[in-house]
């Protein structure tokens, strides 16, 4: 069966991963969902067109490797990877993560080269790796570093779900792949998750995710009478990976889902956890300015957003934000209150100093990091001195 093919595949990869003739199929340092799936089913259709133009001798042969761009114990953190790859009988223990591999070694010493999934900016560890990329397919801001990549290999475009992207490269490059149900679970699991089951409200499913998604719940349940209750259950199912965090402690959370971003200025971190704000309180016992500061010391950043998000008993979101200096506290309050988040003041949990902290409830609930980031970005990337 085609488990048995992909499971081949990953064992392949994770056996050439510190070869020669590597291209790492990396995700965002965020590591969610999307990006697990976008590494693992991109480097697999790309191995297998790489495989069939060799064959035809029109090619040198690569090792396409899924590279999971954070430590083999992130993974445990994540619900939704977890549920989704026991699901599709995937074992984690043949996916191959940041911390068995030498990336810089691998560039340097034996060529490799990198496909970036789900972003298309290396994160600020691998900025000296630019000139080794060689495709991109991303559904984020474009930050015009992937330039030198040729037009047929960058595919940018403001879908809800990068594996929406990876789907319609599967369907161009080795189209047989989205008829194997592993696969169509892994993409439309995601392609769910991402846009919360294509909900027309949040504004994140676009035509394409929907074209993409109907034609995976054909593949996976040919029964058309069935097919929306069976894309239903699915993403109930998901949701609740998702959401149930009860085993993780208030820094797992905050590391679970954690993006940075070395600006001019100040170097930004922002996390986000699938819990509601008064939740996340009452498990920080109170201290949540002591548990953000700390935490933002221990990644090096000088500015840290917490973003809130959960279904209680609908979509509600909320953002904290904690600063080492009221300088940077003071310009991004003002660039976030002018933005269109709006975001109405909470009051703030005890011992947080307010030229330091702030706390909102944010109306605008179809807005995500992807939104939030570039705002900051925006702000903090001119040179003008603090």
């Amino acid at each position: 069966g085609l488990r048995g093919e992909l499971t081949a595949f990953l064992r392949r990869a994770r056996a050439a991963a510190n070869g020669h003739g590597v291209c790492f199929v990396l995700g965002n340092e965020a590591m969610d969902l999307d990006s697990h799936v976008c590494s693992v089913v991109m480097a697999y259709v790309l191995q297998l067109a790489n495989d069939s133009t060799v064959a035809a001798g029109g090619a040198s042969a690569v090792n396409y490797v899924p590279l999971m761009n954070t430590p083999r114990d992130e993974f445990k953190l994540r619900g939704e990877c977890v549920f989704l790859f026991q699901d599709c009988d995937l074992s984690v223990e043949d996916l191959c993560f940041l911390d068995e591999v030498d990336v810089a070694a691998s560039v340097a010493e034996r060529g490799a080269t990198l496909f970036l999934v789900d972003h298309n900016k290396l994160d600020s560890a691998k900025a000296a790796f630019r000139e080794r990329v060689v495709g991109v397919v991303d559904h984020h801001h474009d930050e015009g570093a992937c330039d030198h990549v040729p037009a047929a290999d960058r595919v940018i475009a403001m879908v809800g779900s990068a594996s929406t992207l990876v789907a319609e490269q599967a369907e161009a490059r080795a189209p047989d792949v989205l008829h194997d149900p592993v696969i169509a679970r892994l993409v439309l699991g995601t392609v769910l998750t991402d846009t919360a089951n294509l909900d027309p409200l949040l504004r994140k499913a676009t035509p394409r995710d929907r074209a993409v998604a109907s034609s995976l719940v054909e593949v996976l349940c040919p029964d058309v009478r069935l097919q929306l209750q069976y894309q239903e259950d699915f993403f109930e199912q998901m949701k609740k990976a998702k959401f149930d965090v009860s085993g993780l402690s208030p820094t797992e959370l905050l590391r679970k889902d954690y993006k940075c971003w070395a600006l001019k200025q100040v170097t930004v971190g922002i996390s986000s956890v699938t819990l509601a704000l008064p939740a996340f309180q009452k498990l920080v016992k109170e201290e949540m300015y002591v548990v953000a500061r700390d935490f933002a010391k221990s990644k090096d950043v000088g500015l840290l957003l917490v973003l809130f998000v959960s279904f209680e008993p609908s979509l509600r979101r909320e953002i904290f934000v904690s600063s080492e200096s009221p300088e940077v506290h003071e310009r991004c309050v003002k660039q976030l209150t002018a933005s269109d988040l709006q975001l109405k003041p909470l009051p703030l949990p005890v011992h947080a100093p307010d030229d330091l902290c702030s706390s909102w409830s944010q109306g605008n609930i179809g807005a995500s990091r992807k939104q939030v980031a570039p705002l900051l970005m925006e702000l903090f990337s001119e040179s003008a001195n603090l």
